[in-house]
């Protein structure tokens, strides 16, 4: 079973992992709580003390959901937020709670739990923690949890090797093109951004951009390369690993090595992974991943770090 951690490794930095755990504990409570209204809230200045809320907003009490990623635990700073959240919700004049839930990624310490319900205890509307443990069965029960943790990837090369295994055929170059074409198209929309922001300073990338936007895979390969260990501005080369997905706030880049890895992993299990590292999108993965670019990805704000 995954961790809500997981979701750091998943996205590549805690906005994207933070944006995710909010997003599932929709998908949850909206599972949980059906055939009841469930909606999510757009920050604009505030979230209102709401992330999700249960009821008819503005007519009737709601059950208001407060999703706080704290995966450090929970210091004096992370204690405020949540007595401010509560606060906000409650004295809104736009809507009533009638019930206040907490969702957090990681179970409390003990000093955290003393302090949770030394507050909690005496409020009304009441406080309800729901601990990781409990988000994380809803969504395996739900069938969401795929979906949250995007195990798709590796689920779909799965399925091609078992369908080819059928058949007595070797599924290798089935999984490389499957994978290949995944990764173009993450390549390619990481280099058409990338372009907007650094125009037309560089005639070799914008060659390299050309040919990649003509279906030239090699070339959307020797774009990253060149970017990164190329002779170029740091900050555009720090640009290109900043650029994020839409909706997720997972940089395009992580995107391309997540979905590479689950190649990596079906090469090493089957025996490919020499053929496999004499590869464009294998020497790009790699790079990716490099020492050689780590302050880069600092620079970037990727949490993650690669062994």
């Amino acid at each position: 079973m995954s961790n809500w951690t997981d979701l750091v490794l998943i996205h590549g930095n805690i906005e994207g992992a933070r944006t995710a755990f909010e997003r599932a504990c929709e998908m949850i409570i909206g599972w949980k709580r059906r055939p009841e209204t469930v909606r999510g809230i757009r920050v604009q200045q505030g979230d209102g003390g709401i992330d999700v809320y249960v009821g008819d907003f503005g007519n009737t009490p709601i059950d208001v959901y407060q999703c706080k990623y704290f995966i450090h635990g929970i210091d004096d700073s992370q204690k405020q937020q949540i007595r401010n959240s509560y606060k906000t919700a409650v004295s809104s004049a736009d809507f009533k709670v009638n019930k206040w839930y907490l969702c957090l990624p990681v179970n409390l310490s003990i000093p955290e739990t003393t302090w949770f319900e030394g507050w909690s205890k005496s409020l009304n509307p009441s406080v309800t923690l729901l601990p990781p443990a409990e988000l994380m069965i809803d969504a395996e029960n739900a069938g969401l949890a795929t979906s949250i943790f995007q195990r798709s990837d590796s689920l779909k090369l799965d399925r091609i090797v078992e369908d080819l295994k059928k058949h007595n055929r070797d599924p290798w170059f089935a999984l490389v093109a499957e994978t290949e074409d995944d990764c173009f198209q993450i390549l390619l929309k990481l280099i058409r951004e990338h372009q907007k922001c650094i125009g037309d300073q560089y005639p070799h990338l914008n060659a390299l951009a050309r040919g990649a936007n003509a279906g030239d895979k090699l070339d959307a390969c020797q774009y990253l390369k060149s970017v990164l260990v190329g002779a170029i501005e740091t900050n555009h080369k720090v640009w290109l690993l900043n650029m994020l997905s839409d909706f997720t706030w997972e940089p395009i880049a992580y995107r391309f090595i997540r979905r590479y890895d689950a190649l990596v992993e079906k090469a090493s299990e089957l025996g490919y992974l020499p053929v496999l590292s004499t590869t464009e999108f294998y020497s790009t993965w790699n790079l990716l991943r490099s020492p050689a670019i780590s302050s880069l990805r600092d620079q970037a704000e990727w949490t993650v770090k690669f062994e």
